[in-house]
């Protein structure tokens, strides 16, 4: 058994400095005595064991706080994202292109539908996008988001790309200041567009991290990144040369 000095309710200072596995113990013998009969305090008056069971359970509350932060952050699934992207097929893409309508509420048919690792982003023809991201970046769970660009009256060149919507795609941050600013901490980027007959790849520069490969299908080209690092530029490659775009 641990012993305790008596020496009535200890004022402020006066605090035991116990370490957490004498904490724990004393937390244990607190609660196994707790089944005991105990004469009840009167209302207005605190006893010594109140408050040592009080001391007791809040350290023991704060050590194993700390035990359960350390266990249960998960670690970044193993290509949750890619930068190399590959295309949706078969019944998987009918069932996000179907789960992407349900969302944004039409019915404008898929253009472009890609897989980076275990994470997916469906773009209709209205420029709608779903974003299905499975626990990559600062971010975890399933998270799908929509939004939506503003269509271009005319379609590209044959050599030319068309960007419809850049920036984030989704995120996790403040509330909503006075005019509707909020302050991102996590969350995802991407960019969206539509491509010449002749363009035949396109590569995404942001700062600070490796280049990021397009999609392309159907006439569109889309790229995403669990970061919040905004894109600087793309590299076109056409059938007539290579060109950039800054962003």
């Amino acid at each position: 058994m641990i012993a305790i000095e008596d020496g009535g309710v200890p004022r402020d200072g006066q605090l035991p400095d116990f370490d957490a596995v004498t904490l724990r113990r004393l937390s244990d013998q607190i609660m196994g005595a707790a089944d005991m009969p105990v004469a009840r305090p009167r209302a207005h008056s605190v006893s010594r064991s109140v408050w040592i069971r009080r001391f007791a359970l809040i350290g023991a509350a704060a050590v194993v706080a700390l035990v359960m932060v350390a266990v249960i952050v998960p670690s970044r699934p193993a290509q949750a994202w890619s930068p190399t992207p590959t295309l949706a097929q078969g019944s998987m893409r009918a069932e996000l292109a179907a789960a992407c309508q349900k969302w944004m509420n039409t019915d404008s048919v898929p253009v472009l539908i890609e897989q980076r690792g275990t994470s997916n982003l469906t773009v209709l023809a209205d420029s709608s996008e779903c974003l299905n991201a499975q626990g990559v970046g600062g971010m975890r769970g399933t998270l799908t988001s929509g939004g939506q660009g503003t269509m271009p009256d005319e379609a590209p060149g044959a050599d030319e790309v068309q960007v419809i919507n850049s920036g984030a795609l989704s995120g996790i941050g403040s509330a909503p200041d006075a005019i509707g600013h909020v302050d991102l901490v996590a969350g995802y980027m991407g960019v969206i567009g539509r491509t010449g007959s002749n363009v035949l790849s396109i590569v995404v520069h942001t700062p600070g991290q490796p280049d990021i490969t397009a999609s392309m299908e159907n006439g569109w080209f889309a790229a995403w990144w669990p970061s919040l690092q905004q894109p600087a530029a793309l590299t076109v490659n056409a059938v007539t040369g290579s060109y950039s775009v800054r962003l």
